[in-house]
């Protein structure tokens, strides 16, 4: 009996772990961001800002990729499903994953950032709440 549930213990840690993996981290390093700036910078041509005291809004960091929301200026609701998850915000919105220097479309790229495994469609579910639960 002790051995089915050291068993069972240890088939349950691990089911976490991988459950966990990829998760979002609410938090970058300050290496970090400053690299993602930089790299917006030099893809837009113009500053990123981010943070509790702007518009746009980090969403986490997933398997080393980290996710961005950047509102619309339009008053008409723009409304799409990504991969089976709803989003909705001011038109012109979207939301914007970096992973080594690279920015996506999470709407406009999701099959390629999927089949890279830049993200998952657990991750994709997690970002949903995050944008359902951060919306004005």
């Amino acid at each position: 009996m002790k051995k089915l549930i050291s068993v069972g213990t240890l088939m349950l840690v691990i089911l976490m772990g991988v459950l966990m993996s990829g998760c979002g981290e609410n938090k970058l390093s300050a290496e970090l961001e400053a690299r993602i700036k930089q790299d917006y910078l030099q893809e837009f041509g113009y500053e990123f800002y981010f943070g509790k005291e702007y518009l746009n809004k980090f969403y986490g960091l997933y398997n080393e990729s980290a996710v961005f929301f950047i509102p619309g200026e339009d008053e008409a609701i723009k409304i799409v499903t990504i991969s089976g998850v709803e989003f909705s915000y001011n038109h012109g919105w979207r939301i914007i994953v970096w992973k080594d220097g690279i920015f996506y479309n999470l709407e406009n790229d999701l099959e390629s950032i999927l089949s890279s495994g830049i993200l998952t469609q657990i991750n994709v579910k997690q970002i949903g709440k995050i944008h359902a639960n951060n919306k004005n």
